[in-house]
């Protein structure tokens, strides 16, 4: 039995791609075919006058535009492309650490020569007329620091001559019935003190601080060098506290021998007074260079307490042994 839909009403037997009109443009008599490809080929959408465009083609970093096809990016042109400085500062950062490294080797070998010269010797050898410390500069401090390390040992010495000065004024005093004989004797007391504490709490310091390149014996040294100063200041001014307070040649007891009418005793405490303020400079200026090389080198107050710390848990250890 026929069904309805057997026959198409539509159907006129007439095919419409066989109109000359349509068959002009197909290039051939028939039905029109779908386009086909070989095997291993595919259509390609990367020739055209718009692929072909300068404008197209200068938008790939790195590569010349060439005609008639896509240029492929390449792993050198994407090595080129620029990430805004960050290399640069990457190549400086180097050379900094290189520069770093190179002065750190120059130290250790500087420092292993003057271990090499020395044999680590430590004999006394200071002062020379009679020998009881170690006191090499020459030989135990490297060369870019001999200056300050010098400069430091005058004002040593020149806390060494204001004591005995002022020791030799408050003497000449003592005589002349302007001081008394207590104030002598406290002149005396810092005499025989203040010399050998100022050798072992901060000159010695300094030396092993810069022999050693040790950040805690730096600490050590400005915290007592800081005492020294003070100790300079007050002895250049004197002020007057007491009965027995005339220990010092310093600008108060300089105005007490004045008023007395004392002319030899006031110029004795004059150059007295003069060489306390002297000193008190020439500490200033020393202590300015050390932390000035202290900082130069790198080092930081957190690095004295980070050698602190250790000391301290070396010395809880050995406790603990």
């Amino acid at each position: 039995m026929a069904s309805r839909f057997d026959s198409n009403p539509f159907d006129d037997g007439s095919n419409p791609f066989d109109d000359p009109a349509v068959t002009a443009h197909t290039g051939g008599g028939g039905a029109a075919s779908a386009p086909t490809y070989g095997a291993g080929s595919a259509p390609s959408y990367g020739t055209g006058s718009f692929y072909d465009t300068p404008g197209y083609q200068s938008r790939v970093v790195g590569v010349a535009p060439t005609a008639g096809k896509v240029p492929a990016l390449s792993d050198s042109a994407t090595d080129e492309i620029p990430l805004g400085g960050s290399s640069r500062d990457i190549k400086k950062k180097e050379r900094e650490l290189k520069a770093k490294e190179e002065e750190l080797k120059k130290k250790e070998q500087e420092l292993r020569k003057r271990e090499s010269m020395t044999g680590g010797n430590n004999d006394k050898n200071w002062p020379a007329c009679f020998p009881i410390v170690h006191h090499d500069i020459a030989n135990d401090i490297p060369s870019n620091v001999q200056g300050i390390q010098w400069f430091a040992f005058l004002s040593y010495l020149g806390l060494v001559g204001c004591l005995v000065f002022n020791a030799f004024a408050i003497l000449c005093g003592l005589f002349a019935k302007s001081t008394n004989f207590v104030e002598f004797i406290f002149a005396l007391i810092y005499l025989g003190t203040a010399v050998p504490l100022a050798w072992i709490l901060w000159y010695k310091r300094l030396y092993n601080a810069m022999r050693k390149d040790s950040a805690l014996t730096y600490g050590f040294f400005f915290l007592m060098y800081l005492i020294h100063i003070v100790f300079c200041i007050w002895a250049s001014i004197a002020p007057n506290l007491g009965q027995y307070s005339g220990s010092f040649t310093g600008i108060f007891t300089l105005l007490d021998q004045v008023h007395s009418g004392m002319g030899f005793i006031a110029i004795l405490f004059l150059i007295g007074t003069l060489m306390w303020m002297i000193e008190s400079v020439m500490s200033l200026w020393t202590l300015r260079m050390v932390y000035g090389y202290f900082r130069s080198s790198g080092k930081t107050t957190a690095d004295i307490r980070r050698d602190a710390a250790g000391a301290a848990a070396r010395e809880a250890a050995r406790a603990a042994v």
